[in-house]
C-alpha cells in the first residue's frame, strides 16, 4: 500500500458513501442567529492557539479570514485561485503557486507526494464540491480535507484548510457554536474512521446549532 499521503486520501475519498453520510444531518435553515459567525470563531481559534507561536503569521491569518468572510458573503465561489489569493495574505507575499516537490508534516511521519497532475486534480475537485448535491456541511468538511491533505502549499496547509472550511461554510450561511472540536481533531490521510468521526463532530456541532446558542466562542 502507498504511503502517500495524498493517494491515501484520494483512495478513502472515492470509497465514502458521500450520498448518505449526511441524510441526517440538520437543515442549515435551523441555526440561530445568536450563534456567532464562523468568522468569529475563527478569529477566537486563531487568537488562542496561533498567536503565542508567531504573532506576526497569526496576525495575517486573522486578516485573510476577514478576507475569507467577505468572499463568502458576496457568494463567490471557492477555487483554487481564491485559496491562493487567500494564502498570499497568509503567507504576506505578492504570489503563491502549487509546492513543488513532495512535503512532509508531523515531524515527516506524513509524506505528501508530487505528481505532475495534483493541481490539477485539486482544481477539478473543487469544482467538482462546488456542483455536488451535498448537505453543505459536508460539502465544507469534504473541502477542508481536500485541503489539508493535498497539502498543496509550501507552508501554512492547515490555516489553508481552516479557511477553505469557513469560506464554504460561511457562504451557506452554516453557524455552528464553537471551531475547535473540529479544527482540533486528529485525523490521519486515508483513515476512514478518523473521516468519520470528524463528520459526526460536525453534524453534532451543527445539531447544537440549531437547538440553542452556545455559552461562550472558542
Amino acid at each position: 500500500m502507498s504511503q502517500d499521503a495524498v493517494v491515501l486520501h484520494c483512495q478513502t475519498v472515492k470509497s465514502l458513501p458521500w450520498d448518505s453520510i449526511a441524510s441526517d444531518w440538520p437543515a442549515v435553515e435551523g441555526c440561530l442567529d445568536s450563534v456567532p459567525s464562523l468568522a468569529t470563531l475563527h478569529d477566537a481559534y486563531v487568537e488562542r492557539f496561533d498567536t503565542f507561536r508567531d504573532p506576526e503569521h497569526a496576525a495575517r491569518v486573522r486578516t485573510a479570514i476577514q478576507v475569507a468572510a467577505e468572499r463568502a458573503g458576496a457568494g463567490e465561489a471557492l477555487s483554487w485561485e481564491g485559496l491562493c489569493s487567500l494564502q498570499c495574505v497568509v503567507l504576506g507575499c505578492e504570489s503563491v503557486g502549487f509546492r513543488e516537490g513532495p512535503a512532509y508534516a508531523r515531524a515527516r511521519l506524513e509524506t505528501y507526494g508530487s505528481h505532475p497532475r495534483l493541481e490539477e486534480a485539486l482544481t477539478k475537485k473543487l469544482v467538482k464540491n462546488e456542483g455536488d448535491a451535498l448537505h453543505p456541511l459536508l460539502k465544507a468538511c469534504r473541502v477542508y480535507l481536500d485541503v489539508r491533505f493535498f497539502h498543496p502549499f509550501a507552508e501554512a496547509n492547515g490555516a489553508a484548510a481552516r479557511l477553505a472550511f469557513q469560506w464554504l461554510a460561511e457562504r451557506e450561511g452554516i453557524r455552528l457554536p464553537e471551531l475547535t472540536p473540529i479544527f482540533r481533531l486528529p485525523i490521519l490521510p486515508g483513515n476512514a474512521e478518523e473521516y468519520q468521526a470528524f463528520f459526526d463532530s460536525a453534524a453534532s456541532l451543527l445539531a447544537r446549532a440549531c437547538e440553542e446558542p452556545p455559552a461562550s466562542a472558542e
